[in-house]
């Protein structure tokens, strides 16, 4: 009995080293299994905060492309606007190139469309600046014509006062001279 006693307590003793290492086991085990449930709650945590921040994100990206195709139309307006107004007095008219429906949501193509929108008023507003500078031109030209003109046509003036003051003094000279003589003629009767 003694020995089965021994071999009881020895089987105690391992028993007690096997149940404390598995406790140990146990203890680490529950801290790693601490350690990462506290490590998916911390993941779930920033997932669910990067979810909402690409909620925001993706609010805020349409409402910036709401703003950005608003922005091209009302741009893709006024161009079609300046074109009108340009082609109105232009040698070569403008065929505008309509926006379809499909077109606005085809940037490529809306894009196209407004470079030769734009090359078309580029054009035009260097065409109509030439004809400006030629008709600035034109009209200095004239009026340097016209300054002349006034200044020939003053000397001239001028030139007719001083033979009119000329004319006139002469005439002054001849009926002073006809009087002197009408004078003399009378004289010359009562003298007789």
């Amino acid at each position: 009995m003694k020995i089965e006693c021994d071999k009881l307590a020895e089987e105690l003793s391992h028993r007690e080293e096997d149940n404390a290492k598995l406790r140990r086991k146990y203890q680490l085990m529950k801290q790693e299994l601490d350690d990462k449930d506290k490590r998916i709650n911390s993941e779930e945590d920033n997932l669910r905060r990067m979810e909402e921040e690409r909620l925001r994100l993706h609010d805020q990206l349409c409402c910036l492309q709401n703003e950005q195709e608003s922005i091209l139309a009302m741009i893709g307006s006024e161009i079609d606007a300046a074109c009108e107004v340009f082609s109105r007095d232009s040698l070569e008219k403008f065929n505008a190139i309509s926006l379809m429906s499909g077109v606005q949501n085809d940037p490529h193509r809306w894009l196209a469309e407004t470079k030769t929108k734009l090359q078309w008023l580029c054009e035009e507003a260097k065409e109509r600046e030439a004809k400006e500078k030629k008709l600035r031109r034109h009209l200095q030209q004239s009026r340097e014509q016209l300054k002349h003109l006034m200044m020939s046509k003053e000397s001239e003036r001028q030139a007719l006062i001083s033979q009119l003051e000329k004319q006139e003094q002469l005439l002054d000279e001849v009926h002073q001279a006809k009087r002197a003589n009408d004078n003399g003629v009378e004289m010359g009767k009562w003298t007789v």
